[in-house]
């Protein structure tokens, strides 16, 4: 039998609802079950970068400090994303941007 034989499978995401919308709290949404988890988060990480660049302008427009600690905290998240990139070497995770 070949190492590759007894590999692990690559992780997937399950199933995960999200957005209420209506009284009853039912979800709207949902992560889907099966997808590559290397996927779900470079996705993750996109998103993230999104809602920083969104969030910094407001921030910058309203000199508003509830936004400046909403940054801190979508930094904060985007670095655990991105330090948690499966596809990365090991030996390139530390200490990179």
């Amino acid at each position: 039998m070949s190492k590759t034989d007894t590999a692990a499978p690559a992780p997937v995401t399950a199933s995960k609802t999200f957005h209420s919308c209506n009284p009853a709290q039912q979800h709207l949404f949902a992560v889907r079950p099966g997808v590559s988890v290397e996927d779900a988060i470079e996705v993750a990480s996109c998103l993230l970068a999104s809602a920083l660049h969104t969030v910094r302008g407001a921030a910058v427009e309203h000199d508003d400090e509830i936004l400046f600690g909403a940054i801190f905290q979508l930094e904060a998240v985007k670095a655990i994303v991105d330090a948690a990139d499966l596809a990365a070497p090991a030996e390139n995770q530390e200490g990179g941007e």
